[in-house]
């Protein structure tokens, strides 16, 4: 156990050390065209407002801040001064973008005002709040095709009719408040909250060199669809763990073989596709360690999926499933601290109980693993321990407003994952019913 707490806390700092993430949730507010965030209390969506304590803070912290529909989030600067704070975040993204087929936009000389993410002079700007310049309502020009010397805000612009509604009675509500007019001595345009919540974009600001840049994101329709079916088929898979398909006298079975062929060709297939997709087309991860995150569980998903097939066990088939349920995750939102990350840990979490009880010979069917299956299981044992507390360290804590909640919630998901486990056990022995 001393070796795998090692190895644990090792790869874990690796994947943490270069920069810290945080995410806000936003909410749609049908009655506003400003940005609302998501109340933890149970309350009405509060307001954003960019001059608040706590987002000056988020401001003056951030590397980067990544505005899309799935939140607000913060990469903050590096841990220890070896990593130069911002510049190898900077570097790496400019790699990453440069490496993307699909179109991106970059803008500079984009600077942050009272009470808005960014403005560009007289042209426009990102996200104003209420608060700006004293009015409720935003003033956009009117013209078909105006001349707005941002691409960005033109890009936008062009989209405006579909994402925010024609004279706010069209496909969202989310334009109320945006006005319109031909007056203006020079072509402006505002990007407001239904600009990005339904949009299909990612944007991107760097406060330190007043940079924004938007980027498209990972999937098309057809492709999601075809991802959440894929997904669907994983949850299956990891179910039949819980099945005793392992059983000698079930082996023979053509049915149970059809299920681990079936389930391992989907997972070696998925994970291939995801790696050959982010090393051809390109995946916008935002920080390094998101990326590593990303090859790490697709990997792993290949790898386990052809042992379980050459053992012909469905307890490793099992596994690849679900790590593969990992990297469709971390593709889609671009990082592994996503809405999925608490059920992932928490099936992590059962899932290295049921391998420590099973190494320790509890499993209350049999005796002790024998040598060579006990040093599969307790490679496996730390793999499945690595994968947990990165998941946890990169995707869940980060979504914690205030780190004391996380100690407590741990604390209750650690005793909750044990006592599942312990009951599945017994119901799969036929101990209890």
């Amino acid at each position: 156990m001393k070796k795998i707490c090692v190895v644990v806390v090792v790869g874990v700092w690796a994947l943490s050390v270069a920069c810290e993430a945080k995410r806000l949730s936003l909410s749609e507010n049908q009655n506003s065209m400003f940005l609302f965030s998501k109340s933890n209390n149970g309350n009405a969506d509060r307001e954003l407002s960019w001059n608040s304590p706590r987002f000056m803070r988020t401001l003056q912290s951030s590397c980067m801040i990544e505005v899309s529909s799935r939140g607000i989030r913060s990469i903050e600067s590096s841990l220890t001064k070896k990593y130069g704070f911002c510049d190898p975040t900077s570097k790496y993204l400019n790699n990453k973008i440069e490496g993307l087929r699909r179109n991106h936009l970059v803008s500079e000389d984009c600077h942050a005002e009272y009470e808005s993410l960014c403005m560009m002079k007289s042209h426009g700007g990102f996200f104003p709040s209420f608060k700006y310049d004293n009015a409720s309502n935003l003033i956009f020009t009117g013209k078909h095709n105006p001349h707005i010397p941002s691409p960005i805000l033109g890009h936008f612009q062009s989209l405006s009719k579909t994402t925010c509604g024609s004279n706010n009675d069209g496909l969202s509500k989310l334009g109320l408040g945006r006005v319109y007019s031909l007056n203006l001595t020079e072509d402006k345009y505002y990007v407001t909250a239904c600009d990005i919540l339904q949009s299909a974009l990612l944007l991107l600001y760097e406060p330190i060199v007043n940079r924004i840049r938007i980027i498209p994101s990972t999937f098309g329709p057809f492709a999601y669809c075809v991802i959440i079916i894929i997904a669907l088929i994983f949850l299956y898979g990891i179910s039949l763990k819980y099945e005793n398909l392992d059983a000698k006298e079930d082996l023979s079975a053509k049915t149970i073989k059809y299920k681990i062929y079936f389930f391992g060709f989907i997972s070696i297939c998925t994970g291939l596709v995801h790696i050959l997709f982010s090393l051809i087309d390109g995946i916008a991860f935002i920080v390094v360690q998101d990326e590593i995150y990303f090859y790490v569980s697709a990997v792993l998903c290949i790898l386990l999926a052809l042992f379980g097939m050459y053992l012909q066990k469905m307890f490793y088939i099992s596994d690849a499933c679900l790590y593969g349920l990992c990297s469709i995750c971390t593709t889609i939102y671009r990082s592994p601290e996503n809405p999925y990350a608490a059920a992932i840990s928490m099936g992590l979490g059962i899932d290295a109980w049921k391998k420590i009880y099973k190494l320790m010979g509890a499993s209350f069917q049999s005796a002790p693993a024998p040598s060579s299956d006990a040093w599969f299981l307790f490679l496996d044992v730390t793999i499945c321990a690595f994968m947990l507390c990165s998941t946890l360290e990169l995707g869940l804590v980060p979504q914690f407003d205030e780190i004391e909640d996380w100690y407590v919630y741990s604390g209750i998901g650690c005793f909750a994952s044990f006592a599942s486990n312990l009951y599945l056990q017994l119901i799969q022995n036929k101990i209890i019913k």
